[in-house]
């Protein structure tokens, strides 16, 4: 199988970072690819990282395969990068990727929910050609439909990996509220952390679009499940490539405190404090 980064990704690409990547060839590993994810040096970066850093737990916790799910779809750029990016790290770590994509192949849908954030969509954008998307894909597998329908009927299926990274790209309050039902499935579908990456919180607030939908989550399951942000990561981040400034305050994750590895060590005790 032959994998390639989208053509959309690939306009945004900068030239150093090119260069690097091609250094990055001479001697590939995991942790040098790490390291040029953390630079801003792979294109599409922030899927880049939400999967460097999902393996690394899979990986400590003893998985060897897990599930990558993205919600909104479009054009499916995102899904072909998401398949280039799996395999570079497949190449150099232990780790398999199971890439699904949910969409409703229609675009947006009609709303009158102000909580839907209208001022900043209409109805029909980002509809999906299935059957061109479908050429340039090699395993992702496509889910077409309401997410209502298609969410329980994946988990009943029982044929996915466990799950370690959902990206949700759906606009609407009401869409990422159906989306989140993804977490409300028994814990062996789910590493005890899952990798949440929350595209369009941009010109909205806490109290509509995915940001409320969250709130909703949390306040539900107040005591066992927590979708939360990663507060200091974007910061912290910025100190290697500055653009992690504002990409980075869309990565959060989804705690199950309850899940029986939640608690199970994945950092190291090279943190001792010695003389």
């Amino acid at each position: 199988m032959k994998f390639k980064m989208s053509k959309q990704s690939k306009k945004h690409g900068r030239m150093v970072s090119y260069v690097y990547r091609l250094v990055y060839r001479l001697n590939p590993s995991f942790e040098r690819y790490e390291k040029l994810v953390e630079g801003g040096h792979v294109l599409r970066p922030h899927y880049a990282y939400a999967l460097v850093s999902t393996a690394k737990e899979a990986v400590k916790l003893g998985y060897r395969k897990i599930s990558i799910l993205e919600f909104g779809c479009a054009g499916g750029s995102g899904l072909v990068d998401l398949e280039y990016i799996g395999n570079q790290i497949s190449e150099v770590l232990k780790i398999e990727f199971e890439i699904y994509g949910f969409d409703a192949g229609t675009g947006l849908p009609q709303s009158n929910d102000y909580r839907d954030c209208l001022y900043m969509w209409s109805a029909g954008e980002y509809s999906m050609d299935r059957v061109k998307l479908e050429k340039y894909l090699n395993t992702t597998r496509l889910i077409i439909g309401d997410t209502k329908d298609t969410v329980p009927e994946f988990i009943k299926e029982k044929a996915h990996a466990t799950i370690g990274a959902v990206f949700i790209d759906v606009d609407y309050y009401t869409s990422t509220k159906s989306c989140l039902n993804i977490f409300n499935y028994s814990d062996n579908n789910y590493l005890p952390r899952v990798f949440v990456y929350l595209d369009d919180t941009l010109l909205t607030s806490e109290s509509t679009g995915e940001l409320l939908a969250v709130n909703e989550y949390n306040e539900y399951n107040e005591y066992n499940k927590n979708i939360s942000v990663d507060t200091l990561l974007a910061e912290k981040m910025s100190l290697k490539w500055r653009n992690w400034i504002y990409l980075g305050k869309k990565f959060y994750h989804w705690h199950n405190f309850n899940h029986k590895e939640y608690s199970t060590p994945i950092i190291g005790n090279d943190k001792e404090l010695k003389l």
